[in-house]
């Protein structure tokens, strides 16, 4: 009896029932003996199958589009660098489709670029640099891209905006950008107090001021710290949250609250307070805005904080 000829892949069978309804057709071989047989004959079927079988028979019909699990940056992030590489990641490995994708800025304008196909992931990398406070969509056709088996994905698209064009401040001591539209309000030097900041023109504008001084004699970096957590405030503040952490390289206490109207402002304000010390040095950050646009500042907070260093 010829093996190979009793043993076939068959569609909706299992390689252990085929393999034990031939060795049951074996005249004298006991029940024990089947299931070592069984074992065995399983690795020979695995090894010589490919081109000896059925092959249309053991093949899994896949028809189920690959999508997007993961988009960097996110859809509709704003804040994005002018230089960015947009990073998708596929349900499954992928190949190149018909590859139409299109990088279009809010006029519609085509942004070149290149792509680079790896895994289960695409890389589409600008071939020169993104306009400042721009939005962007990229769109990946039908078919544009398509898994193992040949099936192409549906229409996506993804949206975001660049950061804002920034300037650069540096006094020696200390450096970091802002936003461009942003003015330089004053320059302030009190002894070991250095005041300044940067705002739009408006009085209820966002506004940001940094003041630098030297910490109490006798009292270390440590100390200093500690006595963070017993802040007094004003009347009229409320406390939103109070953490720690770590913002490049530099421990940061921060403190987020809200200003009630008073004679000088007649809005609520929401206030965050950050601050870093370090070298024997306090350095405090205050970033104020109208409690109901303080959102749409964030960005530019966060360049600012996010772009600090000490020199």
């Amino acid at each position: 009896m010829n093996f190979l000829d009793k043993i076939k892949f068959r569609r909706g069978r299992g390689i252990i029932s085929i393999i034990m309804e031939y060795l049951n057709g074996i005249k004298g071989l006991k029940t024990s003996k089947i299931m070592l047989f069984a074992l065995v004959l399983i690795g020979m079927v695995l090894i010589f199958s490919n081109g000896m079988g059925d092959a249309s028979a053991v093949s899994v019909n896949d028809t189920y589009k690959p999508t997007i699990s993961a988009v960097d940056p996110a859809n509709n992030a704003v804040g994005i660098s002018t230089s960015k590489t947009v990073k998708l990641t596929f349900s499954e490995a992928v190949k190149k489709g018909n590859m139409w994708i299109e990088f279009k800025n809010s006029k519609g304008q085509a942004v070149q670029f290149t792509s680079n196909l790896t895994g289960k992931t695409l890389y589409i990398k600008p071939k020169s640099q993104l306009a400042h406070q721009t939005s962007y969509t990229v769109t990946l056709h039908s078919g544009s891209i398509k898994d193992l088996a040949g099936n192409g994905i549906a229409l996506y698209s993804t949206k975001f905006t660049t950061v804002k064009a920034t300037k650069t401040y540096s006094d020696g001591q200390i450096k970091f950008n802002y936003p461009a539209t942003w003015h330089l309000d004053s320059d302030l030097k009190d002894g070991d107090k250095i005041l300044f900041g940067m705002k739009y023109y408006g009085t209820l504008s966002p506004q940001f001021q940094l003041e630098i001084q030297k910490t109490p004699y006798g009292m270390s970096d440590q100390d200093m710290e500690a006595s963070m957590i017993y802040t007094e405030y004003p009347k009229g503040y409320t406390i939103i949250s109070k953490q720690w952490y770590t913002l490049n390289g530099n421990r940061v206490y921060e403190e987020v609250c809200t200003i009630k109207p008073d004679k000088y402002c007649p809005v609520t304000l929401e206030n965050k307070e950050m601050t870093i010390i370090k070298n024997h040095k306090i350095y405090t950050f205050d970033f104020t805005a109208p409690l109901k646009t303080f959102s749409n500042s964030k960005t530019d907070f966060n360049t600012i904080a996010q772009s600090f260093k000490i020199l």
